[in-house]
């Protein structure tokens, strides 16, 4: 519906678009949004060619602001957003934590239903590259995120505030994940989320998947991870949780490179303690250094 070549024609057009449009970002543009904080209409697609012999549009924000003004380069407004084959990088290129006081800076605030982001890179963004803020029917799948440190956060995908509904979820498909505190985090909020055929990457800095405890020390609805390839070998790795969910926790069929820890505890792949934590089925996962399948 709009091909789009400068900042302020990008702007114009998301301020007018409405459901069905299409906004194309030409695939050569080096667009500086510092500074912008845009809003998506209800069933607007913003995307670029990536992957279409191009690396696609790049998108970039240099601006750090104050957490509690919950900021993002790109929020919804309205559902059924979708955001394709666009580089969209933040301010913070560094590889490890950062301090709190110096400023936030988040990619993506969803705040409504079935948000699609996919065949994106997602880069350097400190706190929440995509930040699920209302996670119902979020499908997250076949991009490159990476670099999101933050102490204290840094989390590349966040599945947790608003949309805490029990019938809540988000999928995570087919993501290559590195450079982060957690790849994948959640709050304890009733929704639910899985994660399936991502591939995550060394420089992790912490546990790989995390789901926090919520006020009413729950660890949310369901969490789903399955057939997932983790090539972290730091101590800190794997899944973390630690509340029992209202429903069910299950790790599946994952590929993990490295040794299986009898210990269990916190810094292993989940809790084995299956008497203090009763709501976890943990089954066919492979460790390739030991062979051993558990």
């Amino acid at each position: 519906t709009y091909l789009v070549k400068t900042k302020q024609e990008l702007i114009n057009s998301l301020t007018i678009a409405k459901r069905n449009d299409i906004i194309y970002v030409e695939d050569t543009c080096n667009l500086d949004l510092t500074g912008q904080f845009l809003k998506l209409n209800a069933g607007v697609t913003l995307c670029s060619g990536r992957g279409n012999n191009s690396e696609g549009a790049l998108l970039y924000s240099n601006s750090l602001t104050n957490g509690a003004l919950l900021k993002a380069l790109f929020e919804t407004n309205g559902d059924s957003v979708r955001i394709t084959g666009i580089r969209i990088k933040g301010p913070s290129p560094d590889i490890w934590d950062h301090d709190l006081r110096r400023g936030i800076a988040n990619g993506i605030r969803c705040k409504h239903a079935n948000l699609e982001v996919d065949n994106c890179e997602i880069f350097n963004w400190n706190k929440w590259a995509i930040w699920l803020y209302y996670s119902k029917n979020a499908y997250i799948h076949h991009n490159y995120i990476r670099n999101t440190t933050l102490a204290g956060y840094g989390y590349l995908i966040w599945c947790g505030g608003m949309g805490g509904e029990m019938n809540s979820y988000a999928l995570i498909e087919a993501n290559w994940l590195e450079g982060a505190r957690h790849c994948i985090a959640s709050s304890g909020h009733w929704n639910s989320w899985e994660a399936r055929y991502n591939i995550i990457m060394h420089k992790q800095f912490y546990a790989n998947l995390d789901r926090h405890a919520g006020a009413n020390n729950m660890g949310g609805k369901n969490t789903i991870v399955r057939r997932n390839m983790f090539y972290s070998n730091l101590r800190h790795f794997g899944f973390y949780k630690p509340a029992d969910p209202t429903g069910m926790d299950t790790i599946t069929q994952n590929f993990f490179k490295l040794k299986w820890n009898q210990a269990g505890g916190v810094d292993t792949i989940t809790y084995e303690n299956t008497t203090l934590y009763p709501q976890v089925r943990y089954y066919g996962n492979y460790f390739s250094d030991s062979g051993k399948v558990v």
